[in-house]
């Protein structure tokens, strides 16, 4: 992992899974006024958007698994997953549903699928600096430019066993989840 203490300076840093701090050689930060640089998980939920309860149970022990202590609140499809962005519903009250830091979205889900999901957030420009991944088990690379065209901020294949599912939950930790925070 690079991480950036000063404006075009970049520095390699060793996450530590256990404790949630990045390890630099203090050798590079000679010179520069930080006495701590931590990577803090943002607390704000995640909001995964998935109809099938094995992959909700596997993602949640996945997450577990990758020390992700955020909560992960699940809707089962499309139509909920709407809902909860535009708060309504079941889904206004902003204490029991907070904003989330970042949302998974299957493609195929019953309802309104993915697909519709992110073409409804486009047309109602509800951004809200939130990254949408899409999770999906295939996909052309058509269908691919689609969703990647309607805002998504990425996409994942769905992993076809356990450990890549971990693999995939870590590289959305570091990726997505954990942001650095310098205190002086």
């Amino acid at each position: 992992m690079l991480i950036e203490i000063c404006p075009g300076k970049t520095w390699a840093a060793t996450p530590c899974a256990r404790t949630n701090l990045c390890h630099v050689n203090q050798d590079h930060l000679r010179g520069i006024k930080i006495c701590c640089l931590d990577f803090m998980l943002n607390p704000a939920p995640v909001l995964l958007a998935e109809s099938d309860p094995c992959d909700i149970l596997l993602l949640r022990r996945a997450f577990d698994r990758a020390r992700i202590s955020n909560p992960l609140i699940v809707v089962r499809n499309g139509q909920q997953a709407i809902d909860y962005l535009a708060r309504e519903g079941v889904f206004a009250d902003r204490h029991k549903y907070p904003w989330p830091c970042l949302m998974l979205l299957d493609l195929k889900m019953p309802l309104v699928d993915g697909t519709q999901v992110l073409a409804w957030r486009k047309e109602h420009h509800h951004n809200g600096g939130l990254p949408i991944i899409v999770l999906t088990s295939l996909a052309s690379p058509a269908k691919i430019q689609e969703i990647m065209d309607l805002g998504a901020a990425d996409y994942r294949f769905k992993p076809m066993d356990f450990d890549g599912l971990v693999l995939m939950a870590q590289e959305l930790r570091f990726s997505w989840l954990e942001k650095p925070v310098l205190s002086a």
